[in-house]
């Protein structure tokens, strides 16, 4: 029987059985001396039965492990994972053979994850390189024209004014008798408050039979009235206001419509006290019954009456006690407060409870303007110096400031700016921001978004050539020298700058030679600088233009019209050139605004 192979490795045997391997061999038996002085014959003998014997051992142990390895194949039950580790478990594997079949498996891994990224990402490229040349870049455009920018300093400040905030002493439906910004004097009526308005309702109807019916007889008394001369006085007055209105009557603020109701209502009421002491010291009845009716409707409406002159505003944030007084006690972090958080609020409403506010009043014309600036600006402003101040709400329109106030906080300066002009424009507004003077400049007006940064290559003056009635450079190849066609942006003492066309791979880039056309000498390109510009689509194609920038604000841009910037009056732009290039065809772009 042949012996099974045997793996000797350090102090560990591991056997591998083969079912297929036939196994041959006999026990040895004990032997003597005398065996070998035994006849050859005798020998021969014993050696064929042996053989024989050892074939049929042999063929009995093949069919056992057939049938043995039969049953386990038949009986076996596992995922592949399971049955690879009992294999490994029935063959006693090394561990640098179990690594190295652990490495192997990775770098399979790895190899196929490779090719699934690189598969990925040429797709991706591929599908966005058809979209980009099925799908034509929206842009738009516009006529270079002169424009100006208001390049003057922003301000941010509060308003403070001498103002106080009224309280309705009853409870009921409001009637407002003056509107926001109406100028009032002392004891005008502002409101009323109606406690009984169906009462009310008929109360004025009767005091409107009653005041007809006091005229009426007033009039027929009137040549031979005790009370002439006041009535006289009282008829030139109302003529003088008329006069006065007519005047005015163009005028563009509207104060003096206000002014005049509320001085015909006065005058309308001293008539009507007039007749009526003249009917009570007549004893007629006409008279006590106007002073019913008046008491009656004191019943049943409460007239509230300012108690001192001023204009009435409608809308309040609480900061109402901040008058001139108390702006020297006030600190950057208050300020930085009132500014950030303080909200007007109308309180105009049909219904008001007893102590709610229900109007503002402004005592006089007089307003600040609070604002703090950096220690930097000290010599900027002067003290009792008058400014000129604009205001984004009075459409570019300046009110004349005198600085009252400059003192210093910290690293920064608190100004404060006195003004009677407008007040009325600035009633609903706590928070204002404004510039100094006025900063116009003027120049080639176009759009920040339109500009775009190109690169532009350096090359010595005398590089250049005319070929053909083309202006060009000779290019070093090799050992071949050939005309390149270029186009200079602009040249500067002895260099000239030209326009690198990255996409253009026949074109001229940094590290190519130039040969001089005279000397033989040669020049490598190694210098560039970046140039602003924007696209000109007076033809067919995106030309790029270079532009010299001096003026820029958040959106707009100025360009000098001068000899470094290309740009000309009536150039057509695009002004969203996101996605153009330089040459670009003008049929391969969707014009948005055309």
């Amino acid at each position: 029987m042949k012996k099974s192979k045997v793996t000797k490795s350090r102090n560990r045997t591991s056997t591998y059985l083969n079912p297929y391997e036939v196994k041959t061999g006999t026990k040895k038996k004990a032997g003597t001396a005398n065996n070998k002085c035994k006849p050859i014959t005798t020998q021969k003998k014993v050696s064929k039965n042996k053989q024989t014997s050892s074939k049929t051992n042999s063929k009995r142990n093949v069919s056992r492990m057939q049938q043995d390895y039969t049953a386990y194949t038949s009986n076996y039950i596992g995922s592949p994972d399971e049955r690879r580790k009992d294999i490994q478990k029935r063959n006693k594997l090394l561990k640098a053979q179990i690594e190295r079949n652990r490495r192997r498996r990775a770098k399979r891994f790895r190899k196929k994850l490779i090719m699934v990224v690189i598969i990925t990402t040429l797709c991706v490229w591929g599908i966005l390189k058809v979209k980009e040349i099925l799908t034509k870049p929206e842009v738009s455009t516009q006529v270079v024209n002169t424009g100006t920018l208001d390049m003057s300093e922003i301000y941010e400040g509060i308003i403070v004014r001498n103002e106080k905030v009224y309280t309705s002493e009853v409870t009921g439906t409001i009637q407002y008798n003056v509107t926001e910004g109406e100028k009032v004097k002392k004891e005008g009526i502002a409101y009323a408050v109606v406690s009984d308005e169906k009462n009310l309702v008929m109360a004025e109807k009767e005091k409107v039979k009653a005041d007809t019916e006091l005229y009426n007889t007033a009039d027929k008394r009137k040549e031979i009235s005790y009370y002439q001369d006041e009535v006289s006085v009282l008829a030139n007055d109302f003529d003088t206001k008329m006069q006065e209105y007519y005047k005015n009557i163009n005028a563009i603020n509207t104060d003096y419509i206000y002014i005049l109701r509320g001085q015909l209502d006065d005058n309308v009421k001293d008539l009507t006290d007039i007749y009526t002491k003249e009917q009570e010291a007549l004893n007629t009845s006409v008279g006590e019954k106007v002073n019913n009716i008046t008491n009656n409707l004191e019943k049943y409406k409460s007239v509230q009456k300012t108690a001192s002159s001023g204009i009435i505003s409608y809308n309040i944030d609480g900061q109402e006690k901040l008058n001139y007084e108390n702006i020297s006690k006030l600190d950057y972090n208050t300020y930085h407060k009132i500014f950030k958080k303080t909200a007007s609020q109308n309180i105009i409403k049909s219904y008001v409870e007893k102590d709610e506010p229900v109007y503002k009043l402004v005592l006089d014309n007089t307003w600040y303007i609070v604002t703090y600036v950096s220690n930097e600006k000290d010599d900027i402003f002067t003290k009792g110096t008058s400014y000129p101040l604009n205001f984004d709400t009075l459409n570019g329109s300046e009110i004349n400031c005198k600085l009252v106030s400059k003192e210093q906080e910290n690293n920064r300066l608190r100004l404060v700016f006195k003004t009677q002009e407008q007040i009325d424009e600035f009633l609903t507004v706590r928070q204002v921001h404004f510039s100094i003077g006025n900063k116009n400049e003027s120049g080639l007006k176009i759009p920040v978004q339109a500009i775009v940064e190109q690169r532009l290559l350096k090359i010595p003056v005398e590089y250049k050539i005319e070929k053909d009635n083309k202006i060009g450079v000779q290019r070093k190849n090799g050992e071949v020298i050939e005309f390149v066609e270029i186009r200079p942006q602009s040249e500067k003492q002895d260099m000239m700058y030209i326009l690198q066309d990255v996409g253009n791979l026949r074109g001229l880039t940094v590290g190519t030679k130039l040969v001089n056309p005279v000397s033989g000498g040669t020049y490598t390109i190694d210098e560039f600088e970046t140039a602003q510009g924007v696209y000109v689509i007076n033809g067919q194609i995106a030309q790029f233009k270079k532009i010299d920038i001096y003026v820029q604000s958040e959106d707009y841009a100025l360009i000098k019209n001068n000899g470094s910037s290309q740009l000309k009056e009536k150039d057509k732009i695009i002004s969203n050139p996101k996605n153009i290039k330089i040459n670009q065809l003008l049929e391969d772009m969707t014009i948005k605004n055309e």
